[in-house]
């Protein structure tokens, strides 16, 4: 049985020019420090109170546990300082005492369900250029954006097909249009 969603782990910059910068954690453990062999390195406003290795964050079990790596201006969370704890969604993470902070984030998403319908707004539909779309002069600017959205519908057909793991039938030799034919238009260069 597959899960209902899937969590992403972030740890997020608060304070200086870095404020808002977001750091995925992929890995276990996870290493932060001053270091440039860390995972998420620590520069700029408040950096020299933060050791080479200070911290690693791991993964155990449904859970991340912050290790302090005997670093000299110690570690604190939520205020606390700390050698060793679990952290919680928004656990605020401070690189010694006045040094730089971090966000310990979750992101929880649905995983995507093939069996679906996936719905795209106009202002998505748009982001496809319609220099991307058609060659300039190979087609008048209204026919190119419709164009986009059928050769887009086209595509979004074809994925949910293999999403469900249908056989989607490629009914034409254009390289754009994959779901059916497009007379052409798409790959011609001649207006």
């Amino acid at each position: 049985m597959r899960p209902d969603k899937t969590t992403r782990t972030w740890l997020v910059m608060q304070r200086g020019p870095s404020a808002g910068t977001r750091f995925l954690i992929r890995a276990s453990p996870t290493s932060v420090g001053r270091d440039p062999s860390n995972d998420v390195v620590m520069q700029g406003e408040g950096a020299e109170l933060v050791s080479s290795r200070h911290l690693e964050i791991r993964k155990e079990g449904d859970s991340y546990h912050l290790h302090d790596l005997r670093s000299t201006n110690g570690t604190f969370v939520d205020g606390q300082r700390v050698s060793d704890a679990v952290l919680k969604a928004n656990s605020l993470i401070q690189l010694g005492k006045g040094g730089p902070a971090i966000r310990f984030e979750l992101d929880v998403e649905p995983e995507a369900d093939p069996d679906k319908t996936v719905v795209f707004s106009q202002q998505a539909m748009r982001r496809v250029s319609l220099e991307e779309a058609a060659p300039k002069g190979s087609l008048p600017a209204a026919a190119a954006a419709q164009d986009t959205q059928e050769h887009l519908l086209s595509k979004a057909v074809l994925e949910a097909r293999k999403a469900r793991g249908e056989a989607a039938k490629r009914t034409s030799s254009c390289e754009r249009c994959w779901a059916r034919p497009c007379g052409g238009r798409a790959r011609s260069s001649k207006p």
